[in-house]
């Protein structure tokens, strides 16, 4: 007699921390930032779309006057942001079939100057 195993595995996704708060916020303005942003056409038919932390932090600061969050938005917040949550953003959107690099060889590079970008391909 076999037994059906039910296994619960747990998803950084799944943190209360990654559901709600700041990188809900963090998450929205970067899929903002990407409707908006150019589609470049790369070999192979893919697209690539590149955005700066600026023009991240820019583009969603209109919307940010309608939410009341703890800190203040700014290109060096969202750069913080970034920084500390880098690892789950590059899961979510390559679990959605992006490719996610930055403009820079390491992580510990990235996040220092509101000009650097983050780049997309599809």
């Amino acid at each position: 007699m076999q037994r059906d195993m039910e296994l619960e595995v747990y998803s950084p996704l799944q943190d209360l921390s990654v559901r709600a708060g700041n990188y809900v916020l963090l998450v929205s303005a970067i899929n903002h930032a990407l409707e908006l942003a150019d589609n470049e056409e790369r070999s192979y038919g893919r697209i690539r779309k590149t955005i700066s932390i600026k023009r991240i932090a820019d583009v969603h600061k209109p919307l940010m006057k309608y939410k009341d969050p703890s800190f203040k938005w700014d290109e060096f917040e969202v750069a913080s942001m970034l920084y500390e949550y880098f690892d789950v953003i590059k899961k979510l959107y390559e679990l959605q079939g992006w490719k996610v690099s930055t403009s820079y060889n390491t992580l510990y590079e990235f996040g220092s100057e509101p000009t650097d970008e983050i780049i997309f391909e599809f």
